[in-house]
């Protein structure tokens, strides 16, 4: 179980000491200036614009596909309404039928007509019968009108909503076209820059040390966060856990990243774009912004000095200092961090050394 809102103090003061922590490594990390930077800078814009874009898009997708379903039922409840009230006709008729095969008399009169008391009894009752019937019927029917009426308005409401919603997502899409080439080009550029495999080594080492740096920085504050109550040990979990993200892994723990002799300390899962990223296990966001080389990145701290890390994001879904669950969903697939393909980067860390993920999640 995680930690309640009845926390919220605690984890507030936690929370106000990584961001700080944070700020100080960005700003130290700033420094860190090179002849790529205003490129960088360039990419890191384009790059959160269209995970916000993203995220909001995804967001008025899933209202839209609500209001639809919630139209359908309308529709549905339009149709029964209909069919009952054709029915109710029939029934009104049928009552005004026989009022005027009783020729519309009155009760005084059918009671002077009669000279069987027996007769006169049954002749009373049959009419307060019809005029009771007749006018449920026609409270009934009136009752029905409505009841049409104010569905057939929640329908026009609905149908407006999800008309201004498709004009909506037409415009955000065709700026998210724009946000996307804006990257594209930003990106050329880089490549362009960087033109010798010497270079681009250079890039791929500093990446790394900023990356140790990020990780350092978090968990020497994460180490002071309150445990979770009731939650199973993260290591009772190894080789049990589920995959972040549903695809194929292209690039393995340990394998040669380039000709300069780097590792991959992760491996980067092929998927493709906007699928969701789910937490391997239950912890705490401790970081969700974008960062140099990873793109939009989400690191959970999940106590014991044990961290899951989430790179090349398209959009991110939770934010840092939320409590996540196994299985919850955090971020999108997305190809965030200047890279050229979509596929998710994934690492998990044990107090700052980097483990195979392959002995943590089953297949």
């Amino acid at each position: 179980m995680l930690p309640a809102a009845g926390a919220a103090d605690f984890n507030q003061q936690d929370l106000y000491r990584l961001e700080q922590a944070i700020a100080q490594l960005q700003a130290k990390l700033s420094r860190w200036r090179d002849e790529h930077s205003a490129l960088q800078q360039q990419l890191r814009d384009a790059e959160l614009a269209i995970g916000e874009l993203s995220q909001q898009i995804a967001a008025n997708d899933a209202v839209r596909d609500r209001l639809a379903q919630e139209l359908g039922t309308l529709r549905s409840r339009l149709r029964t309404l209909a069919e009952r009230r054709q029915h109710q006709e029939v029934l009104i008729a049928a009552q005004l039928r026989a009022a005027f095969q009783l020729g519309k008399e009155k009760p005084v009169k059918v009671l002077l007509n009669q000279q069987d008391p027996a007769l006169i009894s049954r002749a009373m009752t049959y009419v307060a019968y019809l005029n009771r019937a007749r006018a449920q019927q026609i409270a009934a029917f009136s009752a029905t009108i409505d009841e049409l009426a104010a569905t057939e308005a929640d329908i026009a409401k609905k149908s407006e909503a999800i008309a201004s919603l498709t004009r909506e997502l037409t415009r955000q899409k065709a700026v998210l076209d724009l946000q996307q080439s804006a990257r594209q080009q930003t990106l050329a550029g880089l490549n362009k820059a960087i033109r010798s495999d010497s270079e681009q080594l250079r890039q791929h080492q500093e990446d790394r040390q900023r990356l140790e740096a990020l990780l350092n920085t978090v968990e020497d504050v994460a180490t002071s966060f309150a445990a979770t109550e009731d939650a199973r040990p993260f290591p009772e979990r190894k080789g049990k856990m589920k995959w972040p993200a549903q695809g194929k892994v292209i690039n393995h723990f340990g394998s040669t990243r380039n000709s300069g002799g780097l590792r991959w300390q992760g491996v980067v899962i092929q998927a493709p774009r906007s699928s969701r990223v789910h937490a391997i296990h239950h912890g705490r966001v401790v970081f969700a912004n974008w960062f140099r080389g990873q793109g939009l990145l989400l690191i959970i701290d999940h106590g014991d000095g044990y961290m899951s890390l989430y790179g090349h994001n398209e959009s991110l879904l939770r934010q840092t200092g939320d409590w996540v669950k196994a299985g919850e969903p955090i971020a999108t697939i997305g190809a965030s961090g200047g890279q050229s393909d979509h596929g998710l980067y994934f690492e998990i860390r044990h107090k700052g050394k980097a483990s195979n993920p392959s002995k943590w999640c089953r297949s």
